[in-house]
C-alpha cells in the first residue's frame, strides 16, 4: 500500500472518494459534496486530502485542509465547526494503520472536531506509538431508534402523543391546518429553498435563537450547493411544516444508508406555541418506514424536545494528535492550545448565558 497527502483532487480520485463513502461511510460529512462545496466556499488554507492506495484502489481517505497556526501546520477535518461529525473512511484495518503511519511521517499536528468518542482512527493513534494524543470529549448526539414498524406511539406516552393530536385538532378548527411535506429530489428543493431561507432568517430575528443560521451568508452558498448535490444523489430528505399553506418549519436530513442526520432544524418564531419540533419528530417517527430509515440523528447538542425523544446517542469530541518526533512543534502547539483554551473559556460563558436565554424557548 502507499500513501499521498494530496493538495488537489481530480476526477478518478473524486469517483473513487464517491465510491468509498457509499461503501463503508457513515455520515455525510465525509463526502465529497460537503467537503469541497465547503472549501471551494469557505475554506482557507490548502486542501490536503490524506489517500491510502492499493495499486489504484482507493483504500482509506481523510479529507482535511491545512493552515498555519502560529507557525505550526495544524490540519483540520474539512467543514469543521459546522454542527457536523467526523469520520475517517477505510475499508480495513490494514488501510487504516498504512493511513496512520502516513500521517505520522507528513503532518505536524492534526486537529480534528467531533469526532465520535469511539471512532477507530483513536485507536489506530495509539495502536501505532508514536503519536502524543489528546482527545477532550465536548458534545453528545442524541438518536432515535426506529425499528421497522414502530412509530411516534412506541417511543412516546400516550399524554405525549394524545397533545400533538390536540394542537393539530385546535389549528384545524381555528382554519390553519398543520401539514407536512418531504422534499427527496431537487424539484422540490429548489421549489422550497426560498422557504428554507426565509424561515431560517426568520427564526435568527428571534431573540430565543442564537445559532449560527447556514442558511444566511457567508454560508448560504455553500450549504444550497451541498443540499442540491445530496438531492441530486437521492441522499436529501428535508421534513417540511406548513401551517395554514405556509411553510413555517423544517428538519434537514441527509441520508447515509438507512440512517438519517438532522443537520439544520428551525421554525418561524410564530409558530413556536405550536411545538413544531415535537410535531416533526412525531412525523419522522410516524412514516420512516416510508423511506427506509430505522435511526435518526439528532447530531450535536442537547435541548428538551431532543431529550424527549432520544432512545441513545453517543459522545463526540476534540482529537490533538503530533508526531512524537517533532518535539518542536510540540511546544508550539502547546502554546497555541493554551491560547485556544483560553479563547474556549470566553465563548463558553457567552455561550451558556445565550443558553439561557434560548432554553426559554423549547421546541
Amino acid at each position: 500500500m502507499r500513501f499521498e497527502l494530496r493538495g488537489d483532487v481530480d476526477e478518478r480520485l473524486l469517483d473513487q472518494w464517491w465510491s468509498l463513502c457509499e461503501e463503508v461511510g457513515d455520515t455525510f460529512s465525509a463526502r465529497p459534496s460537503y467537503g469541497l462545496n465547503w472549501f471551494r466556499r469557505l475554506g482557507k488554507g490548502d486542501l490536503a486530502i490524506a489517500a491510502v492506495y492499493d495499486g489504484d484502489a482507493l483504500m482509506a481517505l481523510l479529507p482535511m485542509h491545512v493552515r498555519n497556526r502560529l507557525g505550526v501546520k495544524v490540519h483540520r477535518l474539512l467543514g469543521h465547526g459546522l454542527g457536523t461529525i467526523g469520520a475517517v473512511l477505510f475499508r480495513d484495518e490494514q488501510a487504516l494503520a498504512e493511513l496512520v503511519e502516513g500521517l505520522h511521517t507528513s503532518v505536524n499536528r492534526l486537529q480534528l472536531s467531533h469526532l465520535r468518542a469511539d471512532e477507530p482512527f483513536r485507536k489506530a493513534l495509539r495502536t501505532h506509538g508514536g503519536w502524543d494524543i489528546e482527545f477532550d470529549v465536548d458534545d453528545f448526539c442524541p438518536t432515535v431508534s426506529l425499528p421497522p414498524g414502530s412509530s411516534a406511539s412506541t417511543l412516546r406516552s400516550k399524554s405525549s402523543i394524545k397533545r400533538a393530536l390536540r394542537i393539530r385538532r385546535t389549528l384545524e378548527r381555528d382554519g390553519l391546518p398543520l401539514e407536512f411535506e418531504v422534499v427527496d429530489n431537487t424539484k422540490t428543493f429548489d421549489s422550497r429553498w426560498h422557504d428554507i431561507v426565509h424561515t431560517a432568517s426568520e427564526a435568527q430575528s428571534s431573540e430565543f435563537d442564537s445559532r449560527l443560521n447556514l442558511c444566511a451568508e457567508p454560508y448560504a452558498t455553500f450549504t444550497h450547493a451541498f443540499l442540491r448535490e445530496e438531492a441530486e444523489r437521492g441522499h436529501l430528505l428535508v421534513w417540511g411544516t406548513r401551517f395554514d399553506g405556509h411553510w413555517a418549519a423544517h428538519f434537514v436530513t441527509i441520508r447515509t444508508n438507512n440512517v438519517i442526520q438532522a443537520w439544520i432544524t428551525r421554525y418561524a418564531p410564530e409558530v413556536g406555541r405550536h411545538r413544531p419540533g415535537h410535531q416533526m419528530l412525531q412525523e419522522i417517527c410516524d412514516t420512516h418506514d416510508q423511506y427506509g430509515v430505522v435511526e435518526l440523528d439528532l447530531l450535536i447538542g442537547r435541548n428538551r424536545y431532543k431529550s424527549d425523544w432520544q432512545t441513545g446517542g453517543y459522545e463526540v469530541g476534540t482529537l490533538n494528535a503530533s508526531p512524537r518526533s517533532k518535539k518542536v512543534h510540540r511546544r508550539w502547539a502547546a502554546t497555541v492550545d493554551h491560547a485556544a483554551s483560553t479563547t474556549k473559556e470566553v465563548a463558553s460563558t457567552v455561550g451558556s448565558a445565550l443558553g439561557r436565554v434560548g432554553a426559554r424557548s423549547g421546541e
